[in-house]
């Protein structure tokens, strides 16, 4: 690959962006061809990325999926999963390797599957750690500001309180002289589905986010009574996941935008994609468990390559 210097590291290592999307699968995308305008931002973005069009999750859920994603190896390799919930050092991580070539490493993740309790923070130099007020002071601003955007809609499953602590990060990481790779996981459109009001366009005719919010989003309650949940509710769910992806678009968005702002968009490898899929009654079931369908496993996985080293394109096999 050619070497791309960037104006601001002046290193031949492009930065890398990964960015996770929980439980998010390909078919509800835009870029996809969903017949729902989901995902505008991420379609533009496509036009400028190579777009894999069949890319499977080596896991139906976060903890396996993670670890390979950071180590490259299959489940059955890296031994992350139900049973064993930890990865093994022996087996070197994406953030390690990068650090050994001088690279800055940053994770914003909320995921408890994703982080210290399974080794998945290794090789980080930092690890949700760009809260600048003490943590008590830090805890009480989250629960205010979490109060006041219940009152006003805007509350969601954390990507609004992400992306103001990616935000200033990215602002000095892009003036540092080393090459950074930052992982940032964002929880929609993980269930339960709460999308801001604003993004509940969606929703039947006649169905109100009230309404919309009586539905059952208990997986459990569905397995035990199948019968208890109709094909109206299963389209009030999916139009609520719908809006969290296209929320969800919105704040990713949010994040292009500031590496155009710091001029390092075109020095930086970004990567979109998922750790897994979701059952939306689909096949008898809700959220990801016990099935490996489509639903689950295929999932998006876009790549902005830094300029001048990949054309856009799809890749379809």
């Amino acid at each position: 690959m050619k070497a791309v210097f960037s104006s601001r590291t002046h290193t031949p290592f492009p930065n890398i962006l990964l960015i996770v999307m929980d439980a998010t699968r390909a078919k509800n995308l835009s870029c996809y061809g969903y017949n729902r305008p989901t995902t505008p931002h991420l379609t533009q973005f496509a036009e400028q990325s190579t777009v894999y069009k069949l890319a499977i999750s080596p896991g139906g859920w976060s903890l396996p999926s993670h670890a390979s994603i950071f180590t490259g190896l299959f489940p059955s390799r890296h031994g992350a999963h139900d049973q064993h919930k930890f990865l093994s050092s022996e087996f070197p991580t994406m953030a390690e390797l990068l650090n050994g070539f001088g690279y800055h490493t940053a994770a914003f993740c909320s995921n408890p599957y994703a982080g210290p309790a399974t080794g998945l923070d290794r090789g980080f130099d930092e690890f949700n750690d760009a809260e600048s007020l003490p943590k008590p002071l830090a805890e009480l601003g989250r629960k205010m500001d979490a109060g006041a955007a219940t009152v006003l809609g805007w509350r969601d499953s954390g990507a609004r309180y992400t992306n103001r602590r990616v935000r200033p990060a990215l602002r000095r990481l892009a003036a540092a002289e080393r090459p950074f790779f930052l992982f940032v996981h964002y929880g929609e459109p993980h269930m339960p589905y709460r999308p801001p009001r604003k993004y509940n366009g969606y929703l039947p005719a006649g169905v109100s986010p009230r309404d919309a919010n009586t539905v059952n989003q208990d997986q459990w309650k569905y397995l035990a009574d199948p019968a208890s949940m109709n094909q109206r509710d299963f389209e009030i769910l999916t139009a609520l996941y719908d809006a969290e992806i296209t929320y969800l678009d919105s704040r990713i968005a949010q994040v292009f935008g500031w590496l155009q702002e710091a001029d390092i968009l075109n020095h930086t490898m970004v990567i979109v994609t998922a750790d897994h899929g979701e059952n939306v009654g689909d096949h008898q079931l809700m959220a990801h468990k016990y099935c490996l369908y489509d639903t689950l496993v295929h999932v998006p996985l876009i790549i902005r390559y830094p300029q001048g080293t990949t054309a856009p394109g799809q890749v379809t096999h």
